[in-house]
């Protein structure tokens, strides 16, 4: 009998895992992958930061569907606040009480993540995670940097871990390694409403990575390096044709 009831266990361990999440979201239109990182940047006189963010039941059936976030850095007097179903929650609220109810194949658009900066340079890192109320497992999730840089300063202190070149860029751009950072490091470059346009995996023992930019419009972009969810270094890229 405990045989049958552990092959039983075991079946619906595999079952489950071949579920797939209910849930997508999106920014600006585009769908995000797993834990997708976003940059938002601004300057001390950047007094918010609000993402708006699109969810979407894909599954068969209603569904109700919860937030929470995860304060996983934060800048002396930053402060974020989940706003879900109609209402903003406190910043020491971490999970909503009451869901928000959305059909199959419905989306929803008036949530947002909520970020209040304190006026303070310096990054700060939240994750926020909408699931199913019934079905906490069954979730989806971005991980948003937010960086206040220096008023008046052209190009931020990267920490000494990279240098960029040229910079104004036309078609590409170069990223030196300058320090030692861990083996496996991301350069994203992103606009400066956070949404990445380009990804690249950076080799630490070629100590450099080409991007070619001869495709992005002409702008400011934000680059960073990051590593383990943590960023090891940004600043701020001009793209001119």
């Amino acid at each position: 009998m405990k045989i049958k009831v552990l092959i039983l266990l075991l079946l619906l361990s595999v079952c489950r895992s071949g579920i797939s999440q209910s849930f997508s979201l999106f920014y600006h239109g585009v769908k995000l992958t797993a834990d997708t990182v976003l940059v938002r940047a601004g300057t001390p006189d950047t007094l918010e930061m609000t993402t708006w963010l699109t969810i979407r039941n894909d599954a068969a059936t209603e569904k109700q569907i919860q937030a929470k976030k995860a304060e996983v850095s934060m800048a002396p007097g930053a402060a974020c606040s989940l706003c879900w179903a109609g209402y903003c929650y406190p910043a020491e609220i971490f999970q909503t009480d009451y869901p928000l109810i959305l059909a199959s194949g419905a989306s929803e658009t008036s949530c947002f993540a909520h970020f209040i900066t304190g006026s303070t340079v310096g990054t700060s890192i939240v994750r926020w995670t909408y699931f199913d109320k019934d079905d906490p497992e069954d979730s989806v999730s971005v991980v948003i940097h937010y960086i206040l840089y220096p008023m008046g300063i052209g190009n931020p202190g990267t920490n000494g871990r990279v240098v960029v070149s040229p910079n104004p860029a036309d078609g590409a751009v170069f990223f030196r390694l300058t320090a030692p950072v861990p083996t496996t490091c991301t350069i994203s470059l992103c606009t400066l409403s956070g949404q990445v346009v380009l990804e690249e995996k950076v080799s630490v023992s070629a100590g450099s990575l080409r991007i070619g930019t001869s495709e992005l419009p002409g702008g400011i972009y934000i680059y960073s390096l990051h590593s383990g969810g943590k960023i090891l270094a940004s600043g701020k890229v001009v793209i001119c044709h």
